[in-house]
């Protein structure tokens, strides 16, 4: 009867410790994936919030490529328009496009390069203009035509780090040349000195697109047909570029020779009658034998009874 007891009793403390066993195991498992489904629902949250930004990204990016290509199609839209007065423009706007991306990747100052060319005399490279001025006693020859001219076709190229734009802006300024004697002498031979004076007010510059990039640029002169105004020039043509809220500058020099006469050394005067009935003059070379203008003027304004000042 005892040994019974004694089985029974082992049976029980066996079952007992077997309980606790499971209990306790029970609750690890429990812990543990208590812990994988929080994490697990920690990387569902995270990868939602990743979702919707993305997606917010994602749709604010097609918003703004929509909206380019509804700009892109207006302007090809304005370019069929030959009234829309927008030449080139779409060809500029590739241009904008990639002076951009060269904007940020050059480390080079912001900066137009602009080059012009004078027509007129693309040899001398200068434009010619004649005011129609005789000296006193001449009678129209060759090397001695009277006819007038004024104006001074140039051609000018604008581009930004290499490419060709189409400028915003496009200005000029005029400085007229003046020899005089000096009285203060900076050393004891100096016998002829220049000052510039702004003439800009006496020219007007007409400009004319062709191509983005390529301008052609005619400078008419507005003043009196007068003998103190032959003279050598100096043209300063600046253009600007807007490119998003900044405006990149850039200048040119260039010569404007005005004589009183034309002395090509070829007679009669050429000439051709224009559609409005005015008479437009030209020449082959009016400058003649002289290699520049400034010895030009000097010697016409001597001409012309005009002697160089005391300054």
């Amino acid at each position: 009867m005892s040994e019974t007891r004694v089985v029974s009793r082992g049976i029980a403390i066996a079952l007992g410790v077997l309980s606790i066993l499971l209990v306790v195991g029970l609750g690890g498992a429990i812990i543990y994936y208590t812990g994988v489904v929080a994490g697990r629902d920690n990387t569902i949250q995270t990868l939602t919030t990743e979702k919707t930004q993305l997606g917010g990204w994602l749709d604010g990016n097609m918003s703004l490529l929509q909206a380019a290509l509804v700009e892109r199609a207006s302007i090809e839209i304005k370019l069929d328009n030959p009234t829309s007065g927008l030449p080139g423009i779409q060809s500029n706007f590739t241009s904008v496009l990639a002076a951009l991306e060269a904007l940020e990747t050059s480390q080079t100052k912001p900066a137009l390069d602009v080059s012009t060319v004078a027509e007129d005399d693309p040899i001398r490279n200068t434009g010619v203009m004649t005011l129609g001025i005789l000296p006193a006693g001449y009678s129209p020859a060759p090397s001695w035509q009277p006819g007038i001219d004024i104006i001074a076709h140039y051609k000018a190229t604008i581009t930004y780090n290499g490419i060709p734009v189409q400028p915003t802006y496009l200005l000029l300024q005029v400085a007229k040349k003046t020899v005089y004697n000096p009285s203060s002498k900076d050393f004891p031979d100096e016998t002829l000195a220049s000052e510039l004076t702004d003439a800009s007010a006496d020219f007007v510059m007409m400009v004319r697109p062709v191509t983005p990039g390529v301008v052609e640029l005619d400078v008419y002169y507005v003043g009196p047909l007068d003998r103190d105004h032959v003279a050598d020039y100096t043209l300063v043509i600046t253009a600007g570029f807007r490119l998003g809220t900044k405006v990149i500058w850039g200048s040119s020099l260039q010569s404007l020779c005005m004589l009183g006469w034309s002395m090509d050394p070829y007679y009669p005067i050429a000439s051709t009658v224009l559609p409005d009935g005015t008479t437009h003059y030209f020449w082959t070379n009016a400058l003649g034998a002289f290699v520049s203008c400034d010895e030009a003027v000097l010697w016409q304004r001597k001409m012309l009874g005009l002697t160089i000042p005391q300054g």
